[in-house]
């Protein structure tokens, strides 16, 4: 190796010791393995014969690459959400596969961008790199080459592929760091945002309360009339409907029905494998991600390897305990077999399935079981009551149809065993008489929304609520929506009048004091010579950020306050409007005193980090913005839907 080869070798690793905490150096088998690997030359030198979904200047990501990366990120969100189920919706959410997407573009744009560059990395940077690791240490503290091949085989690569994608996240590590070494001279500013954020007003109020003014005088007929044009529309009262229902309730069936015990035995020897407890399987599994991988293992795993080693190291988006399972329970039916004619504590061949090549171990067996009469005769009675009795309930059913198709009114098809008609007069949309009462109808919501789509003077069709209810209703009348008169509100109406009266005459009052206060009275002054019912009220050092921490203040009369031009040493300076109080009163406020906060040192410092690592990540994502702009990216859109499109 020449001097200058040696010498930008050696930059090269202080560069990558100066970063030792980016993504690389955090973990290669937790963040590198699932994200990065998801773009990175492994997977598309190990499934090369994937369609190709992304390319980039020439730089491709696989269908395959995708569908893995997708199904890590759903891994991610749910572990966000404690393991809740990820339906199509949450995932629609949450955005997945567009943010899928959009990463694996961004990670191929840099890839481009640095080989274009002429960016290397030297091996020796790799394998420091790989060396530093704690997960490649061995008992003694050192990297062991051994237990490192051993960790790439269960996460699925080769050390060739995984080195590969080491080299090209170190790659685009060298493209981020000119953006994190630069420096901003942003120490000014941020002082004095820092002491606008961190300033102290102490302040004082005078409120202004309804118990301060005189009580309005009633309205006048006009004053009325004009008031309830303005609000007449908030005050309607919604449809209401009268009918008639029949509901047929299979539950009113089952008790009329009689089964002897004999006959229950003659069905339970005739349906014995009904009564039977299945055998069930506990099962455990190993997933890799290439056949030879796992048939490596599978022949460890014979000679006496340990299968929860394996385990303990299997990517945690595939499980390894599958629980207990019965017959029908999996998903392919070659698993099923190998499940159940495997002996206790046996090893399936591999088998290869949509989530890499898999081998199964059963760890126990529990026979099935034949559960005599005398354990099931009530559910062997219960079964046979339910199902004669559905017999009764569909003839019942097709009688009322009958009944229906000639009659006028459900009233007329009365006679019939549990067919009995209700009345209900006045109901609204939503269950709630015109008296105020609460209607109790099985299936509300279905049955209302029947009613309220059924014309007057006809019978509906057959509605279906739920699995053993059946009912007809017959709309006799309709009460349409309006508004209501005024007569009807005129004491709602007095009310809104009294107290926009109030509310004005409190604030013209609140602007008086405010008057007074600028020509130079005291608030203590105006408390006596108004005779306010609100003691004057003292805020201590409050603060931009702080929570409120009474009825006084609101966003709005805080941000008013702060808004006060106001020196340190200064005269007291008033706000320049009243503000409205939190319980709705009126305040006038003024500032006393101002001072700043104390920041500590190691505070400021962190926060001047901050800002400065925000600064350069914006200048990075603005270079990414115009690395996209100028790169060729091309995206198959159909093929990337029908991989991810009906994943879920």
């Amino acid at each position: 190796m020449n001097k200058k080869m040696r010498k930008a070798q050696a930059m090269s690793l202080q560069v990558f010791r100066k970063h030792a905490n980016s993504l690389v150096v955090k973990g290669f088998l937790g963040l590198l393995v699932l994200s990065f690997a998801a773009w990175g030359i492994g997977d598309f030198l190990t499934h090369g014969r994937d369609s190709t979904a992304i390319k980039v200047d020439g730089e491709r990501v696989s269908v395959y690459a995708l569908q893995k990366a997708y199904q890590q990120k759903k891994s991610d969100v749910q572990h966000q959400l404690q393991g809740a189920t990820l339906t199509p919706e949450l995932i629609k959410m949450f955005r997945i596969k567009e943010n899928v997407v959009r990463e694996a573009v961004q990670n191929t744009v840099l890839r481009s961008f640095a080989k274009k560059l002429g960016l290397t990395v030297p091996d020796e940077m790799v394998a420091e790199a790989i060396r530093i690791q704690p997960q490649f240490k061995g008992a003694d503290g050192n990297f062991d080459k051994d237990f490192y091949q051993r960790a790439l085989g269960q996460a699925g690569y080769t050390t060739d592929s995984f080195e590969h994608l080491v080299r090209e996240d170190l790659m685009r590590q060298q493209l981020r760091h000119p953006f994190l070494d630069m420096t901003f001279n942003v120490d000014p500013a941020l002082k004095r945002f820092s002491d606008q954020l961190n300033e102290v007003r102490d302040i004082r109020a005078v409120v202004v309360t309804p118990r301060d003014v005189s009580a309005p005088a009633a309205p006048t007929d006009e004053e009325l009339s004009k008031l309830y044009e303005e609000v007449k529309g908030k005050f309607t009262t919604p449809e209401y409907r009268s009918f008639d229902v029949v509901i047929l309730d299979l539950s009113k069936f089952i008790p009329d029905i009689k089964v002897d015990e004999a006959d229950a035995q003659a069905q339970y020897d005739s349906h014995k494998d009904q009564y039977m407890v299945p055998e069930s399987r506990s099962v455990q599994q190993l997933v890799f991600d290439t056949k030879d991988d796992a048939e490596a293992a599978l022949k460890d795993l014979k000679a006496g390897g340990d299968f929860s080693a394996y385990a303990a190291k299997q990517d945690k988006s595939k499980p390894s305990d599958l629980g207990t399972v019965h017959r029908g329970d999996l998903p392919m039916p070659e698993l099923e077999k190998a499940v159940f004619t495997a002996e206790k504590g046996g090893l399936s061949d591999v088998i290869e399935t949509p989530f890499g090549a898999t081998i199964l171990r059963v760890s126990d067996i529990t026979p099935a079981v034949q559960q005599p009469f005398a354990s099931v005769k009530d559910k062997v009675i219960g079964a046979m009551q339910r199902e004669m009795a559905e017999a009764v309930y569909q003839d019942t059913l097709d009688r009322l149809q009958d009944a229906i198709a000639g009659s006028s009114h459900l009233k007329d098809t009365a006679g019939l065993k549990h067919v009995a008609v209700q009345s209900f007069d006045k109901v609204n949309q939503s269950g709630t008489m015109l008296s105020g009462t609460k209607v109790a109808l099985p299936g509300e919501d279905t049955l209302l929304q029947s009613i309220f789509q059924t014309d007057e003077g006809t019978i509906s069709d057959q509605i279906q609520l739920g699995e053993d209810k059946t009912a007809f209703v017959e709309v006799t009348g309709t009460t349409p929506a309006r508004i209501k008169d005024m007569a009807e509100i005129k004491d709602e109406l007095v009310a809104i009048f009294k107290q926009r009266a109030t509310d004005a005459a409190v604030m013209a009052k609140a602007q008086t004091i405010l008057a007074d206060r600028n020509k130079g009275q005291s608030f203590e002054q105006i408390a006596r010579s108004y005779n306010l019912a609100e003691p004057l009220q003292t805020v201590p050092a409050l603060k931009r950020t702080d929570t409120l921490r009474n009825n006084l203040l609101t966003d709005q009369s805080r941000t008013a306050v702060f808004a006060t031009p106001f020196r340190k040493g200064g005269a007291v300076a008033v706000v320049t409007a009243p503000q409205r109080t939190a319980d709705g009163n009126i305040a006038v406020f003024e500032v006393t005193s101002t001072d700043v906060a104390e920041v500590p040192a190691d505070q400021m410092a962190n926060f001047s980090k901050m800002v400065h690592q925000a600064m350069a990540q914006d200048l990075f994502t603005q270079f990414l913005i115009h690395l996209n702009r100028t790169a060729n990216i091309d995206i198959h859109d159909r093929m990337i839907d029908s991989a991810l499109g009906d994943t879920n």
